[in-house]
Formats: structure tokens, C-alpha cells, sequence
């Protein structure tokens, strides 16, 4: 099994970006994968210019993107749509308001998740109908239309001043539960 999880580098004056630490975290804890993580700025075309050649290169089985979103949940986005909003951390503008020119208005997600665990969860787990219009959305979209067979995005809540090692602890589980159940498929 080859899992390739992307993250992003700190933004917005953030000293830190759990996406980061959670990529990191899943990192030697999944027995038979083959995992690699690409950390990515917070900048237009980074997707496009970082994670697609790595994907057409290694062909994983799995695609996670990881990203910073609400405070409140964990969200397991399941739709892409084809357009892209903000200034990046540069302050520039996407290149155009849609990814791809004549793609397809939306893009669904090929993961399945269904929480399982006994455990109580640090913050409540959501399957999420819009991923925005930023960067992360525009990582799903891409990730939804290359040939990987599984091939999502994730939001965490932010991590703020938290250290890695606790912030982990609390949505690490989510993430290694999430990529066990589309590992085995």
C-alpha cells in the first residue's frame, strides 16, 4: 500500500499548521504502507506544480490532503468544485476563478469513513458538502480527478500555539482510522 498525504506550510502569520503536524504524526504508525508526506506553501499553483508531479511519479493508492479549517470539527470534505478565491500567502490572486477551464462543475471524494472507535473524540467528526473556494478545495478537486483509486481532503481545526505532540494526541486517531478503513478497500 503507498499513501501520499499533502499538507500546508503555516499562513497568515501562524507560527504553526496542524496539517503539518497531523501529516507528520501518520508517519511510521500504519503497518504495510508505504507513506510519504509533501508539505506545500499556502500559494496558487502549489498543487499543481508540487503534489501532481509526486502523484503521476509514485501513483499511490491513497491521496490525503490535509488543511486548516473551522475550530470546531473535524470535516471530511466530499466535494471539489471547480473554483478557486483569495490572495494567497503572497497576497496574489488565483490565476483564474475556475481550476480547470471546461472541467466539470464538482468532484466527489473517494473516501469512506465511518467512526467506529470506542474512544471519545477531542472535537466531533463531519462529512463536509463544501470545501470553499481556497486552496484546500482547490487540492480536493485536483486530487478527485487524477487515477488515484482513494482520493480525498480532511480539514482540521487550526492548532494554533498548541505543541505537536498534544494536538496529535487529540486528531491523529481520526486520521490514522480514516486512512486504515480506505487502506483496506
Amino acid at each position: 500500500m503507498k499513501a501520499l498525504v499533502t499538507c500546508f506550510h503555516p499562513f497568515r502569520g501562524r507560527a504553526n499548521n496542524g496539517s503539518q503536524a497531523l501529516a507528520h504524526f501518520l508517519e511510521n504508525r500504519l503497518p504495510n504502507t508505504d507513506l510519504r508526506v509533501i508539505e506545500m506553501p499556502v500559494q496558487w499553483g502549489a498543487v499543481e506544480a508540487i503534489a501532481c508531479p509526486a502523484i503521476d511519479e509514485w501513483s499511490p493508492d491513497l491521496l490525503l490532503g490535509i488543511g486548516e479549517g473551522g475550530p470546531d470539527a473535524v470535516v471530511i470534505e466530499t466535494v471539489g468544485h471547480n473554483v478557486r478565491r483569495g490572495e494567497d500567502v503572497d497576497g496574489t490572486p488565483p490565476p483564474s476563478e475556475t481550476i480547470l477551464e471546461s472541467g466539470e462543475e464538482e468532484r466527489r471524494s473517494r473516501f469512506s469513513f465511518a467512526w467506529d472507535s470506542r474512544t471519545a473524540l477531542a472535537v466531533p467528526i463531519h462529512l463536509g458538502l463544501d470545501a470553499g473556494a481556497y486552496l484546500c478545495n482547490n487540492a480536493l478537486y485536483v486530487y478527485c480527478g487524477t487515477k488515484v483509486p482513494r482520493a480525498g481532503f480532511v480539514h482540521v481545526p487550526p492548532q494554533g500555539e498548541a505543541p505537536d505532540a498534544p494536538y496529535c494526541e487529540q486528531l491523529g486517531p481520526i486520521l490514522l482510522d480514516l486512512v486504515r478503513q480506505n487502506s483496506s478497500r
